[in-house]
C-alpha cells in the first residue's frame, strides 16, 4: 500500500503458516479490519508475536513460553524463559508473575491467587500459597465472608455483622468456638496482665484474671469510670467499696470475705440511721410487701419484722397462758460440740404455734425455730398472770385487814 499513514492495512486475514511475517509489519504500525491469524501448527518452538524498539526485541507473544510447547498464550520479556502473564486455554485464569497495579478497581470473576500452586475455590477468593499449597486465604461463601489458614476456616463475618472465631455460624456480635470440648478464651491484656473471658471444658462459664490481681467491675469508663463491685485476689466480694478495711467501710456497701471472721460486713456509708437490709414478698399478681427489714438505730441493730395495721384484720382475744403452757421446753445437749443450752423442739412447738415453724418433721431439710413468734404470746401470758397477782394481791389486803380485825377483839 502507499497509505501514508499506515506501512501495512488489510481488508481481511492475513494467514501466516510455518514461518515468520516480516516486512511492512515491523514498521511503525499496522492495521487490520478483521483478524491476523497465526498458524503454528506442526512446530514446536515457540512462535511469539514480538514488539520491538529500535531494533531491539522488548516483548514477546505466543502459545507457549520459550522451550515449551502448550496451547496457553504468554507474555513475556525478550532474554526470559519465564512468563510475566499467562491464560490459561482449559480455565481461562489469568496468571501473573509479579505484582498487579490498578489504577482503578479490579474485578475477579471466581478466585485470584497468590503464589505457582493450581487451586480453585467455586465461590471466589484471594488464597496465599504457603509450601506448595493454598492453605490460607479470604473468601465468600453462603455464610458469609471466610478467612481461612492452615487448610480450615478461622473467622467468619456473616452478612447480618456477627463474627464468628472458629465457627462458621455465630449467633451474636462476637461468638468464640474451639470446636472441641476443652476450655476456650478470649484474652485481654498487657504487660502487667489481663482478663480472661471464656467457657471450662466442661461448659461452665468463666472470667478471671490473668495474673494475681483484683477483677473490677464499673461504668462509665470512657467519661468518669465508677467502681461499682470488686472481686479481689484473695476473693473476697465487695460492692461498692475497693477495701474491706478501716476507712474503706465509710463510703458504704457490703463485703464477703473468706477470712479474718468477718464474713458479711455491711456498711450504711451515712451517719445517720439507715436501713441495711430490706425483705420483701410477692402477691404473685405483680406487686410486692416489705415483710422486714435490719436497720440501725444509734450503736444498735434493728431486726424487725413488718407489723403495720394497714395488713391485718379479724382482731381477737385469747388466753397467753393457755397456750404457754402447752409449750414443752427443755435442758439439752447439741450433739455436734456437746454444749448445753434452753429450748424447744420444733415439730411440739409446731403443734402449739405453727407460725414459728420452718419445715416439716423428718423432711430433708431441718426444722427451724423463730423465737421470736412466742414473745406476743409470752407477753400476753405475763399480762394476764401480773392481772391475777394484782387481784390475789387485793385480796391479801382484804383478808390481812380481816385478821388485824379479828386480833384486835
Amino acid at each position: 500500500t502507499d497509505d501514508a499513514t499506515n506501512k501495512l492495512q488489510v481488508n481481511g486475514t492475513i494467514k501466516a503458516s510455518g514461518g515468520t511475517l516480516t516486512g511492512a509489519l515491523s514498521g511503525t504500525s499496522a492495521t487490520f479490519t478483521n483478524s491476523l491469524h497465526l498458524d503454528r501448527t506442526g512446530l514446536t518452538a515457540a512462535t511469539p508475536l514480538r514488539f520491538t524498539t529500535a531494533g531491539s526485541n522488548d516483548w514477546f507473544v505466543g502459545q507457549s513460553p520459550l522451550g515449551t510447547s502448550t496451547s496457553d498464550l504468554f507474555f513475556y520479556s525478550y532474554g526470559t524463559s519465564s512468563s510475566v502473564f499467562t491464560l490459561s486455554k482449559s480455565t481461562g485464569a489469568a496468571t501473573f508473575s509479579s505484582s498487579v497495579t490498578t489504577g482503578a478497581s479490579l474485578t475477579v470473576n471466581g478466585s485470584a491467587y497468590i503464589g505457582s500452586d493450581a487451586f480453585t475455590y467455586a465461590n471466589g477468593g484471594i488464597f496465599f500459597n504457603g509450601n506448595a499449597s493454598y492453605t490460607s486465604g479470604i473468601f465468600q461463601n453462603a455464610a458469609g465472608l471466610q478467612l481461612q489458614s492452615g487448610g480450615s476456616q478461622r473467622l467468619s463475618i456473616t452478612s447480618s455483622g456477627n463474627v464468628g472465631i472458629g465457627t462458621t455460624a455465630p449467633y451474636s456480635t462476637l461468638h468464640v468456638n474451639k470446636g472441641n470440648t476443652s476450655a476456650t478464651f478470649v484474652t485481654v491484656g498487657n504487660n502487667n496482665g489481663g482478663t480472661l473471658l471464656g467457657v471450662q471444658g466442661g461448659g461452665s462459664g468463666l472470667i478471671s484474671t490473668y495474673s494475681n490481681a483484683d477483677l473490677i467491675f464499673g461504668k462509665n469508663y470512657n467519661s468518669s469510670f465508677a467502681e461499682t463491685m470488686r472481686i479481689t485476689s484473695g476473693g473476697e466480694l465487695l460492692w461498692n467499696l475497693t477495701t474491706a478495711t478501716g476507712a474503706g467501710l465509710n463510703s458504704g456497701g457490703i463485703t464477703f470475705r473468706n477470712n479474718s471472721g468477718k464474713y458479711i460486713q455491711i456498711s450504711s456509708g451515712v451517719t445517720t440511721d439507715a436501713g441495711l437490709v430490706y425483705f420483701y414478698k410477692s402477691d404473685g399478681a405483680g406487686s410486692v410487701t416489705n415483710t422486714g427489714s435490719i436497720t440501725t438505730s444509734g450503736n444498735s441493730t434493728l431486726y424487725n419484722t413488718t407489723s403495720d395495721y394497714r395488713l391485718k384484720q379479724d382482731f381477737k382475744p385469747y388466753i397467753g397462758l393457755d397456750i404457754i403452757n402447752k409449750i414443752k421446753t427443755y435442758d439439752y445437749e447439741w450433739k455436734s460440740d456437746k454444749t448445753r443450752s434452753f429450748g424447744v423442739i420444733a415439730h411440739e412447738l409446731q403443734e402449739v404455734l405453727p407460725f414459728a415453724v420452718f419445715g416439716v418433721k423428718d423432711g430433708e431439710q431441718l426444722q427451724q425455730v423463730d423465737y421470736s413468734k412466742i414473745v406476743p404470746v409470752a407477753i400476753k401470758a405475763i399480762q394476764e398472770t401480773d392481772s391475777k397477782v394484782v387481784q390475789l394481791e387485793k385480796k391479801i389486803v382484804i383478808l390481812e385487814a380481816e385478821i388485824q380485825t379479828l386480833k384486835n377483839k
